[in-house]
């Protein structure tokens, strides 16, 4: 196993022990975390005054409250052929998910049906294959979207708020943005997408982002798993921290790529980790949508369409399943 699958194994195994320990003792950790100020370098990338409840202190919808029925309307004026497309990667034993997220699938027989009835039973990690990062998964020094406290909301059995329950049905209109061809290869691990670059690529399909888009960007990522090479786990490309800012200030739903981690891996900034997430999820309420398959809208030629985007609502979740849909 390479060395950073181990660091992430490690780290996520002793984050378990750790919040195991500390939501048997959330009012008492509650009250201490609010005495300690945000660490410096997540103000550096969120800024001062970060939360805003822009849709009032309660809210647990986020960016996607953008997404009005008149956008609804006019995503619906670009369907023109009635042609459905699967954004969706099937989910199996192979589905990609950061070491040690995996999925396993087991098909078990009734007993007494005479071999007339199977039943299935999943283990995995709702981080693996095609999915939706909820507004609870990530935050800014323990701290969530709307000034929700991590000591506050969460529990082993799940987040009390900022559920994947409340990630709301999504019909509006997705933008591809190819950076392959705009570059002419495909990116590198690490390599991060700069606000130039998406305004280029803007450019070159005559697009300006509007408020409840959901923008994805196509790098190339996942040719890399679909060929088994290790190098996809290894690092990342994706979105910087600028058109993170970017496309959040234009009021997207959502920002999605076909690889796992979204934003380029090793970070931008190595100080803070997921910068982009935390802008996206923390501060704008805006999801993260990771292995989308958008090899099939290059297939198509489509750069502007209706994306329909159906989450599973398990609640308490930080993050689901998704199996998002595009009519062309």
């Amino acid at each position: 196993m390479c060395d950073i699958c181990l660091d992430r194994r490690r780290l996520l195994l002793g984050a378990a022990t750790v919040g195991a320990g500390l939501v048997a003792n959330t009012q008492a950790a509650s009250s201490q975390a609010k005495a300690i100020p945000p660490e410096p370098q997540w103000a550096s990338v969120v800024g001062e005054g970060w939360q805003t409840f822009r849709f009032g202190p309660d809210d647990e919808v986020g960016a996607p409250n953008l997404i009005t029925p008149t956008v609804t309307l006019a995503a619906l004026q670009l369907v023109k052929t009635g042609r459905v497309l699967r954004l969706g990667l099937d989910l199996n034993g192979k589905s990609p998910g950061t070491p040690p997220r995996k999925f396993e699938h087991y098909l078990v027989q009734n007993i007494g049906s005479r071999f007339n009835n199977n039943d299935d039973f999943i283990h995995a990690s709702l981080n693996t294959g095609t999915q939706i990062d909820g507004l609870g998964h990530m935050g800014v020094d323990g701290v969530f979207y709307n000034g929700h406290r991590w000591q506050d909301i969460a529990a082993m059995e799940g987040l009390s708020k900022l559920g994947a329950e409340h990630i709301p049905l999504m019909v509006t209109r997705g933008v591809l943005l190819d950076m392959v061809k705009l570059k002419g290869r495909r990116f590198r691990g690490g390599e991060v997408i700069t606000i130039a670059e998406t305004q280029a690529a803007l450019a070159q399909i005559g697009v300006e982002v509007r408020a409840g888009d959901i923008v994805l960007f196509h790098t190339g990522w996942l040719d890399l798993w679909r060929a088994g090479d290790d190098a996809f786990w290894k690092s990342q490309p994706g979105p910087g921290i600028e058109v993170a800012n970017f496309l959040c200030a234009a009021g997207v739903a959502g920002i999605g790529a076909d690889n796992s981690r979204l934003e380029a891996d090793p970070h931008e900034r190595p100080d803070v980790f997921f910068p982009v997430h935390q802008i996206l999820l923390a501060k704008h309420g805006a999801h993260v949508l990771e292995n989308w398959n958008t090899q099939v809208l290059v297939d198509a030629g489509a750069t502007e369409f209706c994306l329909v985007v159906a989450p599973l609502p398990i609640s308490g979740a930080s993050q689901t399943w998704v199996n998002p849909l595009v009519i062309l």
